[in-house]
């Protein structure tokens, strides 16, 4: 059965767009995080920083860079999974709906996540404001960022798996 349905080319470019868009800053973001190795937890090379981190002064602006993409690859995914439900057949349906649901919850902790990095941590650094920031910063492994990170990614996992049926049985 096939209908034409409205404003299909509008949803196509704008999928197009989202899904040229979100490889771009995930690469993106992937190039400029790879190329700062981390300085604590696990995979820490060389010097490291402890409990409560005050000495990571001496990686600022360099240790942020990465999040600025990523805030950005977080609004383009909300973007190309409205795209991709809205190029099914003209109604999302439950699995749509579900993955539209788990995207925006996704975009939602992941922008704020690494907002709070950029416009909190940042300043409260630069003017030696360091009490409470271990519970915030990217350097605690057991800190909010990284349990923030951790469940935003988790939901956009979700989000993908119910995308699933929207490619389904479509050919390419």
């Amino acid at each position: 059965m096939n209908r034409k349905i409205e404003g299909a080319g509008t949803v196509c470019r704008a999928g197009v767009i989202s899904s040229a868009l979100l490889a771009l800053f995930t690469a993106g973001t992937f190039l400029v995080a790879i190329f700062t190795p981390p300085i604590s937890g696990p995979f820490a090379v060389g010097e490291t920083v402890v409990y409560p981190y005050r000495d990571i002064l001496s990686r600022f602006p360099r240790d942020y860079y990465w999040m600025y993409p990523a805030l950005l690859m977080a609004l383009i995914f909300v973007v190309y999974v409205i795209s991709v439900t809205g190029n099914t057949s003209g109604r999302m349906g439950i699995s749509g709906t579900a993955a539209l649901v788990f995207a925006s919850m996704s975009s939602l902790i992941l922008f704020t996540d690494y907002f709070i990095q950029l416009s909190v941590i940042q300043p409260s650094l630069l003017l030696g404001e360091y009490e409470g920031l271990a519970l915030y910063t990217q350097y605690n492994p057991h800190g909010l960022f990284i349990v923030l990170e951790e469940a935003g990614y988790l939901l956009m996992a979700i989000a993908i798996a119910f995308l699933y049926p929207s490619f389904a049985g479509r050919g390419k």
